[in-house]
């Protein structure tokens, strides 16, 4: 301690300078306006080249991690290709071809600007809205999964029914069986979800994919919701409790793909026909 004060002592007519600099600086700046916004302005360059300069560290050094969810969401958007244009050839390939597939579905890119996952009742809001084609009801996807169903919806904005709602249930079925079951959030672990209605005889095994069974205008078939992680069954039940892991992760959501379906309307007004 001795020393820093011999230190500055030593120095005191530099200290002393610099402290004077210093006032006066900022005397100029608080007294003129010219000078003020001058210096807030050049302030404020450089902060923001600095946060650019950090963002592109950042994003270079992200550069794998986005590169590997772009690969995979290119095979999901393949997937989806492929799986309409079986769909479709198989019903009757004499009358139909495969470009007609992608009359049925348009996907709308969307924009997560507000997410809640620890809620008993979770939304979305993202910055699409009528203006865009959005309507109530349209399901809503990631690159990954299943992520909710649009509830309402303004010019320019949507809030979502998450996977994690409460009221939310997902029509679903075990790939490798072809057996239908439903998807439904126990509002605990935002992670996983539970299956439920799944029958005793069925032979399960963990790490079985999951996906929307296509049973409702809302999502097609095949799109991936988890994989079972465990499941068990009681004695005197009739059906297993099932455990599966959620393809998307909401915590981290930054963009989501709406569904827009253009048979919904007709396949909802047939089945109308007979309630």
């Amino acid at each position: 301690m001795r020393r820093l004060f011999l230190l500055i002592y030593q120095y005191r007519a530099f200290f002393t300078f610099i402290v004077l600099e210093i006032i006066a600086f900022w005397l100029v700046i608080g007294t003129s306006t010219f000078h003020n916004a001058a210096f807030f302005n050049t302030s404020n360059n450089i902060v923001a080249s600095i946060f650019g300069l950090r963002q592109g560290v950042y994003q270079y050094f992200n550069l794998a991690n986005e590169n590997d969810n772009l690969a995979k969401e290119n095979a999901f958007l393949r997937d989806l290709i492929s799986q309409k244009q079986i769909a479709v050839l198989s019903a009757d390939s004499s009358l139909l071809t495969s470009t007609d597939t992608a009359i049925q579905y348009n996907y709308i890119p969307g924009k997560v600007i507000n997410n809640s996952t620890q809620k008993i009742n979770n939304y979305l809001t993202i910055d699409k809205g009528s203006r865009n084609g959005l309507e109530p009801g349209m399901g809503a996807i990631s690159s990954f999964g299943v992520v909710g169903i649009v509830k309402t919806v303004s010019n320019n904005y949507a809030t979502v029914y998450s996977l994690l709602h409460g009221d939310m249930q997902v029509s679903s079925m075990i790939s490798r069986l072809g057996v239908f079951g439903t998807t439904k959030w126990d509002g605990l672990d935002p992670l996983y979800a539970n299956l439920l209605y799944i029958p005793r005889h069925v032979e399960l095994q963990v790490g079985d994919s999951i996906t929307t069974s296509g049973y409702n205008a809302i999502f097609p078939e095949g799109i991936p919701i988890g994989q079972i992680q465990e499941f068990s069954i009681e004695e005197n039940e009739t059906f297993y409790n099932i455990v599966v892991e959620l393809s998307s992760d909401f915590q981290s959501l930054s963009h989501v793909y709406l569904i827009q379906n253009y048979f919904r309307q007709e396949k909802d007004s047939v089945e109308l026909l007979n309630e």
